[in-house]
């Protein structure tokens, strides 16, 4: 007998960390060590959302809208959150 389809909600049990404060692989992540929102640096993500949303979400930015407030927060561009790729070379062939 097939499985019954069901539906399942996406916008739920999503949760978020800074990069630079997990040691996990993406695979320890997704299979032996799945992180849980009540372990640091772990937090509840808003998803559809941004980061800004997620950290407005669990109190660690100040709201936005109030006030003079988002001048208080730190813009991505200087927040040091680059991204470097190490490691990566492509060769193409000449044909």
């Amino acid at each position: 007998m097939a499985a019954a389809i069901g539906k399942k909600v996406l916008d739920e049990e999503w949760l978020a960390a800074r990069s630079t404060e997990v040691d996990l692989t993406g695979i320890e992540l997704t299979t032996t060590h799945p992180p849980t929102s009540d372990q640091s640096p772990w937090m509840e993500a808003v998803v559809p959302g941004t980061v800004l949303a997620t950290l407005l979400k669990n109190k660690l930015v100040p709201d936005p809208f109030y006030g003079l407030e988002n001048e208080s927060i730190l813009d991505i561009a200087d927040s040091g959150g680059s991204t470097t790729l190490s490691g990566f070379s492509q060769r193409l062939n000449a044909s």
